[in-house]
Formats: C-alpha cells, sequence, structure tokens
C-alpha cells in the first residue's frame, strides 16, 4: 500500500512538472512538492491512530502540492479547480481557505512566512511540537529536492 501511494504520489508530482517546463514554474512545483511532503510527514504524526490516517495524509498531501496551481498555470484558481476531481475538504481549502483543512493549510503559510506566533497557535491546536515542524519541514525539502534531481538520493 505504502508503495503505490508514493506512485501515486510521484505520478502528481510528475504531472504538474510536465504541464510547464520553463524554470519558474519548475521552482514551482519543486516549491509545491515540498509543501505536500511537509503537511503529509505532519498528517502522519497527527492522524497516527486514526482509523482514517491514509485517507487524511493522502488528502494533505494534495492540499500542499496543489496550493501552488494558480502560479503554475497562471489562471484563475476557481478555473482549475472546477476541473480536477478533489475531495470536497480540498477543494474547500484551496479555494476558500475554510473546513477542517484550513489550520493545516494556515500552519503551513505561517510556517513560510516565519510568522511563529501564528505557528505556535496552531501547532498547539494541532498536537504538533516546534520540533515536529522543524524536522518535517527539513524532511520534506531534502525529499523535494531528491525528487527534483537537486541533491542526491542518499537513500
Amino acid at each position: 500500500m505504502l508503495a503505490e501511494k508514493r506512485v501515486r504520489q510521484w505520478l502528481y508530482v510528475t504531472a504538474l512538472a510536465e504541464m510547464d517546463s520553463s524554470p519558474m514554474s519548475q521552482e514551482l512545483v519543486c516549491f509545491a512538492a515540498l509543501r505536500a511532503n511537509f503537511l503529509e510527514i505532519l498528517a502522519q504524526k497527527y492522524f497516527a491512530y486514526s482509523p482514517q490516517k491514509h485517507s487524511e495524509v493522502s488528502k494533505l498531501f494534495l492540499v500542499g502540492l496543489f496550493s501552488l496551481l494558480e502560479s503554475m498555470l497562471h489562471m484563475p484558481l476557481q478555473e482549475i479547480l472546477v476541473s480536477v476531481p478533489l475531495d470536497a475538504h480540498v477543494l474547500e481549502v484551496l479555494s476558500e481557505g475554510t473546513g477542517p483543512f484550513a489550520p493545516w493549510y494556515q500552519l503551513m503559510i505561517a510556517y513560510e512566512k516565519a510568522n511563529w506566533a501564528l505557528v505556535k497557535q496552531l501547532a498547539a491546536m494541532l498536537r504538533l511540537s516546534s520540533h515536529d515542524l522543524a524536522s518535517a519541514y527539513v524532511e520534506a525539502g531534502t525529499w523535494s529536492l531528491e525528487t527534483f534531481g537537486i541533491l542526491p538520493d542518499n537513500g
């Protein structure tokens, strides 16, 4: 099941990377992949004992991955999301910034912007420590850079 999940994730990332091969778009895809993996790692910890773990983790991966679609495709997000079959909660957070995944999305953005007061508040709400966040971001960054061949794969 894990191998299938990784293949699916790789396909999502590859499909996005193939949409536009310009350096800026490739940079955005790499950053979106980092966001996706960051949320995935955090969600694995948060949903560790939940029966919906795999489903929620996959959905949060998509939230991160598709969070930069508007910039990547140079189209309004509403136009893009109409043609993408996504879970209702994923669509809701991407288009309106609301719903059950909103705290995750807000945490991701606050962490990137070094808004530490908001990061602390959201992390507490999601029962995540500062160590959880830092280690997830480093791991996600490394994974993203390795995925795009910027760093050699040490695995």
